[in-house]
């Protein structure tokens, strides 16, 4: 870790409490004592300033002299108070960010964490407010200035498992039914720890709303099934599955029949997609299927391509499928070209005239009809994909 010297540490302080504007002359005493007591660590100077930025407009000696109290320590070790920093900073943080924080504990050490799977379960404004605080790092950013993967300093991480332990968070990988209020789970199966396959008890947890579930190991040579329970889950709105290795059942061979509040299925195999199913899945945003063919999607309006390079033309049993109205390629090569107009002409030789084959050189990915079925040029997986 970097240390600061004295002048350092308010220049810091400063810049991340009051950004561009200077601070207020009777802070400024009580302001270089808080940077004084963080000891030269830049960690922990940026925390202290997270939550003093955080006080808004509420920029109060008081209160400054509340936070200076809190930080001041007669502990013998710079790692033990260092601790107390950054666990006061956590017990400062509004109730509706701790759940968000402790998250956190559930991705491995010196992970870059993909903000879309945060999303999912904290939302994105309250993620930018922990990053606001310092308490969470950013790695990636987009252009215009969106979060692609952010991280955790590994102090802050064991701070983050010590608090989810003493709220018994940190038993999310055991799927231990107490853990009423958990609402994301990550897990790995094997032949050991899991003989039987995909556990039917994480059904019993009423309030999840993401599982992710791959297999660590090729010892299966079939297809685990997913317990049909997870299709009755009432909040469960991301289900995302190792490729290749489960297998689905259908809502109705168990007597399912109500709408499902599922947003996202990831990665489906061998699932026909029926009028029945679609009526079930009515909120699904996202989905990925492996292999597909006309069977599995009877009710296919429109097939949209862009930019795939790793197939060379469009298997011709989708071209076969009723319901279909449209192909739409983006940055295609001449094969995956010739192979949509062969289905056009094939569509057209059986009467339906209404069939159309629009090819554009641009990014555009944007289309009004009703159901878009998308193969992704880096994993070569398809997605199906509903209209917002």
């Amino acid at each position: 870790m970097k240390f600061l010297d004295e002048d350092q540490r308010w220049k810091l302080l400063q810049k991340k409490v009051f950004e561009k504007e200077s601070c207020p002359l009777q802070l400024v005493e009580i302001g270089k004592k808080i940077a004084r007591k963080c000891r030269g660590l830049s960690l922990t100077i940026m925390v202290v300033a997270g939550l003093l930025h955080s006080l808004g407009n509420m920029i109060k000696e008081d209160m400054w002299e509340s936070v200076l109290e809190n930080i001041s320590s007669t502990e013998s070790t710079i790692a033990q108070h260092c601790s107390k920093i950054l666990c006061l900073s956590y017990d400062r943080l509004p109730l509706r960010l701790k759940p968000c924080f402790l998250y956190f504990a559930a991705f491995p050490e010196d992970s870059k964490i993909d903000v879309s799977k945060l999303v999912k379960l904290c939302g994105e404004e309250y993620l930018d407010d922990l990053v606001n605080r310092s308490l969470i790092l950013v790695n990636k950013k987009e252009p215009d200035g969106k979060l692609i993967t952010v991280g955790i300093h590994d102090l802050l991480r064991e701070i983050c498992l010590k608090k989810a332990e003493e709220q018994r968070l940190a038993e999310f990988l055991r799927c231990n039914p107490k853990l009423v209020n958990l609402r994301y789970i990550a897990f790995a199966l094997n032949k050991e720890s899991s003989p039987y396959g995909f556990p039917t008890s994480i059904s019993k947890l009423p309030n999840l709303e993401t599982i992710i579930a791959c297999v660590s190991n090729l010892a299966w040579s079939h297809l685990l099934p997913v317990p049909y329970e997870i299709w009755g889950m009432p909040k469960l709105g991301h289900l995302i599955m190792g490729r290749r290795h489960f297998r689905l059942s259908y809502p109705s061979n168990i007597g399912i029949s109500e709408e499902s509040d599922l947003r996202t299925l990831d990665t489906v195999v061998d699932f026909r997609f029926t009028g029945e199913v679609l009526q079930i899945l009515v909120n699904l945003r996202k989905l990925k299927v492996l292999f597909a063919e006309k069977e599995h999607f009877p009710s296919l309006e429109s097939l949209i391509l862009w930019e795939v390079y790793s197939i060379d033309e469009i298997p011709c049993g989708i071209g076969e499928i009723d319901s279909l109205q449209l192909i739409e390629l983006f940055n295609s090569k001449d094969s995956l070209i010739n192979s949509a107009k062969r289905i056009q002409e094939q569509q057209h030789e059986n009467g339906n005239d209404a069939f159309q084959v629009l090819v554009h050189d641009s990014n555009d990915n944007k289309s009004d009809f009703g159901y878009e079925f998308v193969v992704n040029k880096h994993t070569n997986w398809e997605e199906y994909r509903l209209p917002a």
